[in-house]
């Protein structure tokens, strides 16, 4: 292959890199639902994974991170992954300028037989609720105010994907060390 096809293969190689790489950036939030009407006081806290700004779909993970004192729970201590509970019915967020603006999230798992041995209704909206209840008999929940101002959201990080100029200096870096290569070679 001669350096000028070479040349031009990576230079159209370059070009589809940048057309088919889209920029944008893994957004991390955290919510909090304080109790106001359940059985158990305190706020459960967790994480919500793999939104993108300025629109709506569906998280990638969903944990809850903290149970207040005095609520039991079936799962071992730590994070709780909601995301892989045996009901998922509802996941949607809307994200625009950084800030969750809309969420609907809703899983179950079901518990010896009970089906809602767990649960996990996030509701940004004008929902039912907003309730957490992991003690496999829904007797012991947090349960806070209906809608936005039941439950709290907090931007925690985003994870940066490469942006198409940078994906493209690297292949050209990249094509450059392969020609250096290719001609000390001849």
């Amino acid at each position: 292959m001669s350096f000028k096809s070479l040349l031009r293969s990576a230079i159209a190689l370059t070009a589809l890199i940048i057309v088919s790489v889209s920029a944008q950036a893994s957004l991390v939030f955290q919510f909090s639902i304080t109790n106001t009407i359940g059985t158990v006081g305190g706020t459960v806290t967790g994480t919500i994974y793999g939104l993108s700004d300025n629109s709506t779909g569906a998280a990638s993970d969903v944990t809850i991170d903290t149970l207040p004192a005095g609520m039991s729970s079936i799962y071992p201590v730590g994070s709780i992954d909601a995301a892989l509970w045996d009901q998922q019915l509802q996941n949607s967020f809307t994200v625009s300028g950084g800030a969750i603006v809309a969420a609907e999230f809703w899983a179950q798992n079901s518990f010896n037989g009970f089906l809602q041995g767990s649960q996990l209704y996030i509701d940004g909206g004008e929902g039912p609720y907003n309730f957490v209840n992991v003690d496999g008999t829904d007797t012991h929940y947090v349960w806070g105010d209906n809608g936005p101002q039941g439950v709290a959201f907090t931007q925690i990080s985003a994870n940066d994907v490469p942006e198409p100029g940078s994906v493209a200096l690297v292949a050209l870096g990249l094509l450059g060390s392969l020609l250096v290569r290719r001609r000390r070679a001849d």
